[in-house]
């Protein structure tokens, strides 16, 4: 089992913790410093037990200027459609377990200071043809290219830069 944080919890969080709704009516979810990632169960909070997310990340949110443009460009891109599109939030469920979510800078709570470029989304693939294939497929899309492919200490990557200016990196290792 993990070991646990010390977390001194408010009234409102224990509140949080004992409604069903919250994960299921069986088990609870306990927010450790406002992150949700994965541990176990088995921590006893208010007679109840909990389980505690604190290793995987599962969700992935990027601030966009509008979703139902940014949309139309991830569905070419993943070859998917949204899972969810509201005016001011889309969001995609990726084969790996994640979700990509495309929220409005101009909705968002609190409202984000930055958007793009400051970090990237990566996708991993086999070997250099398919960092190539990729390369050509997505700039075909008319992305903005950060770096064309080269090979780097980890591997073989390119990035290109989203409609928003977020940082999209394709790899292989080792290269």
């Amino acid at each position: 089992r993990q070991k646990q944080r010390q977390h001194i919890f408010s009234q409102q969080e224990k509140n949080l913790f004992q409604n069903p709704q919250f994960r299921g009516a069986n088990k609870y979810a306990c927010a450790i410093d406002g992150a949700f990632l994965t541990g176990g169960s088995g921590v006893v909070l208010c007679g109840v037990e909990v389980e505690v997310y604190l290793t995987s990340v599962n969700y992935i949110l990027l601030y966009v200027d509008s979703p139902r443009n940014s949309a139309v460009f991830y569905e070419k891109l993943l070859g998917k459609p949204p899972v969810e599109s509201h005016p001011t939030f889309v969001e995609f469920e990726l084969k790996t377990g994640p979700k990509l979510g495309l929220w409005s800078k101009h909705t968002a709570e609190p409202a984000p200071h930055f958007t793009g470029s400051s970090g990237e989304i990566a996708f991993t693939v086999p070997d250099k043809a398919a960092v190539d294939s990729t390369y050509k497929e997505w700039s075909d899309l008319g992305l903005r290219v950060a770096q064309k492919p080269t090979t780097m200490d980890f591997g073989y990557t390119f990035v290109l830069l989203d409609p928003d200016g977020h940082r999209l990196r394709v790899f292989c290792l080792g290269g």
